[in-house]
């Protein structure tokens, strides 16, 4: 069950039956799962990542920019 903390990225991940290690799987060699957590949380992905990550969640990169930049928001309100 998704926590009400969890980005809108990570409740996409979970609602289309990923984890964090499956997802990196799908996306091959390059990411870590590390690296969605970081995703998730509001860091950038770049490049070819970031195109292959929207893909694989049916998302546009632009969408999923938008949700990076949402995780990283929040992840700043919550710090003050």
């Amino acid at each position: 069950m998704p926590r009400e903390s969890e980005s809108e990225l990570a409740l996409r991940r979970i609602e289309l039956g990923y984890t964090q290690n499956t997802l990196a799987r799908a996306m091959g060699d390059t990411p870590q799962a590390q690296s969605i957590a970081q995703w998730e949380s509001g860091t950038m992905p770049r490049g070819d990542s970031l195109l292959i990550y929207a893909r694989l969640l049916g998302l546009t990169p632009a969408a999923v920019v938008a949700m990076v930049e949402a995780a990283r928001a929040a992840r700043k309100a919550v710090a003050r």
